[in-house]
C-alpha cells in the first residue's frame, strides 16, 4: 500500500469542528465498550445463565448454536434473536426447538430480559442513588466538558444506536441543555413534530437514540419514557432490526439524520461505529449523493490482538495487533460509494475510496515531542542503542477516550494548529 500523511486530514477535521458548519456526531457501541460487553461477550454470559435454567431452555440454546454452525454463521445473540423471531412467524400449530408458539414467545422475552441486564449491569447507581462514580472518569464526561466549553449558538446533533444513558448522565452532570425527542416532565412523551422542526430549541444539544433506549416503552398507543415499565420498545440486535427502524419513532430519527446531511455544509463525525447497520449506512450515503457539500470523518477502533502474531500491516513493526481498515474491507466499499466519506483506522486511512498506510512526512528524531492525536513508532538506530522515530505510528483519536480528550484540548484552536 502507498503512504499518506494524516496531518492535513486531521487539521481539516479540526477546522470543520471549529467552523460555522452544521455539526453532528454518530456514536456507536464502541464509545461505551468500557461499560457494556461486546456482543460476543454478552452472548457468552447469557449462555452461562441459560445453562443454569430449565432443560428445555438449554436444549433450545444448544440447537440454535448447532443451526448457526451448520449454516456457517457466527453464533451470537443477534443470530439467536433473528432465528427465534423467524421461528415464531413460522411455527403455526406445530413445535420448533421443542416449543410451541407461546413457549417461543416466552423464551425470546426471557432472553431479551437477560440481554438488557447485560447492557445495564455495569451502569448502576451507588447506595445513595448517584451515578457520579461511573460517569466522573468516563470519556463521555470529557466529551460533555468539550460541549460545555464551546461557544456556538447552533446546537450539535448526536445520533447513536446505543441503548445506554451514559451520554445523558454526562450531559446532566455538566448541566448541558439537551433535547432527546421527548417533551414533558412527569411522563415524557415522544414528540415527532418537535423532531421534524429544525428551529425547535435550536441552541440545545440534540441526542437522537435511533434504536431506542432503556426506559422507552409503549403505553396506550404512545411512546413514553418510564424506567419502571417492562414494555420496552428498543430495537434489539437481529436481522429484523432493519424492518423495525422503518417504524415510528425510529424512522423520524433517521429522517432527521438524512435531512441534516442534505442541508448545506454539514459535517458528520463518526466514532465507535463499525458501519454494520445497513439502514444507517444507506441514510448517510443516499443523503451525501444529494448534497455534495457535506463531509463525513469516521474514526474506527480497528485493532484486535493477534495472540502474539505479527500485524497484518507490514509497516507496523513489532505490533501484535490485527487491523480491519485494510484494502478490500467493507469500510473501503463504503468509501467507494461516496468520496465525501473519509475513514481513519489506527494505522490507515481510506481517502477517495483508496486505502493508504499513515506515515508522517515530518517527524522528530526522538518521540519526546508527541503530537496530541498521534503516537510514534520507534526503531533501534543501527549505530547505537537509541530508539528513533520512523514516521509510522497510531492515530490515537480512533479511540473515543482519546478523541474526547483531544477535542477538549482543541477548544478555540484555529485551523488545526497543533496544541
Amino acid at each position: 500500500m502507498e503512504y499518506i500523511d494524516p496531518t492535513k486530514m486531521v487539521q481539516s477535521f479540526i477546522t470543520h469542528i471549529n467552523s460555522k458548519r452544521n455539526l453532528a456526531f454518530l456514536f456507536g457501541a464502541g464509545i461505551s465498550i468500557s461499560y457494556i460487553p461486546t456482543i460476543d461477550k454478552i452472548t457468552n454470559n447469557i449462555g452461562i445463565q441459560i445453562n443454569e435454567a430449565s432443560e428445555k431452555s438449554k436444549q433450545a440454546w444448544t440447537s440454535l448454536k448447532e443451526e448457526a454452525i451448520a449454516a456457517n454463521k457466527h453464533f451470537n445473540i443477534e443470530y439467536v434473536f433473528s432465528s427465534l423471531s423467524n421461528k415464531i412467524l413460522a411455527v403455526g400449530k406445530e413445535k420448533l426447538l421443542g416449543m410451541n408458539r407461546k413457549e417461543l414467545v416466552e423464551y425470546i422475552k426471557s432472553l431479551e430480559s437477560l440481554f438488557k441486564q447485560e447492557v445495564t449491569k455495569n451502569i448502576k447507581p451507588d447506595e445513595n442513588g448517584s451515578y457520579e462514580r461511573i460517569i466522573i472518569d468516563s470519556p463521555h464526561i470529557k466529551f460533555a466538558e468539550w460541549l460545555s466549553q464551546r461557544n456556538d449558538i447552533k446546537g450539535i446533533e448526536i445520533f447513536t444506536p446505543n441503548y445506554d444513558y451514559l451520554l445523558e448522565l454526562a450531559f446532566e452532570y455538566q448541566k448541558i441543555k439537551y433535547f432527546d425527542g421527548f417533551s414533558g416532565c412527569f411522563i415524557p412523551y415522544f414528540d415527532a413534530a418537535a423532531i421534524e422542526n429544525f428551529e425547535y430549541r435550536k441552541s440545545d444539544v440534540k441526542l437522537w437514540k435511533v434504536h431506542g433506549s432503556l426506559g422507552w416503552c409503549g403505553h396506550q398507543n404512545n411512546i413514553i419514557k418510564s424506567l419502571t415499565s417492562i414494555n420496552d420498545i428498543m430495537i434489539l440486535p437481529s436481522s429484523l432490526k432493519y424492518d423495525e427502524t422503518k417504524k415510528l419513532p425510529y424512522t423520524v430519527l433517521l429522517d432527521r439524520l438524512g435531512s441534516l446531511l442534505k442541508s448545506n455544509e454539514t459535517t458528520l463525525i463518526i466514532c465507535g461505529y463499525s458501519f454494520n447497520d445497513n439502514h444507517i449506512n444507506e441514510t448517510i450515503i443516499n443523503s451525501l449523493q444529494t448534497n455534495k457539500s457535506s463531509q463525513v470523518f469516521a474514526f474506527i477502533y480497528d485493532k484486535e490482538p493477534t495472540d502474539g502474531n505479527s500485524s497484518n500491516i507490514n509497516e507496523a513493526n513489532g505490533c501484535s495487533n490485527s487491523f480491519s481498515v485494510i484494502p478490500g474491507s467493507h469500510y473501503e466499499q463504503i468509501c467507494k460509494q461516496s468520496n465525501q466519506i473519509m475513514i481513519f483506522g489506527f494505522r490507515s486511512v481510506i481517502y477517495k475510496g483508496e486505502t493508504y498506510i499513515t506515515k508522517l512526512s515530518n517527524y522528530p528524531q526522538k518521540p519526546d515531542n508527541d503530537i496530541a492525536y498521534f503516537s510514534y513508532d520507534t526503531e533501534k538506530n543501527q549505530g547505537s542503542d537509541a530508539h528513533e522515530c520512523n514516521g509510522f505510528g497510531e492515530l490515537r483519536i480512533c479511540d473515543f477516550k482519546e478523541m474526547a480528550s483531544y477535542l477538549k484540548r482543541t477548544v478555540g484552536e484555529v485551523n488545526g494548529q497543533q496544541i
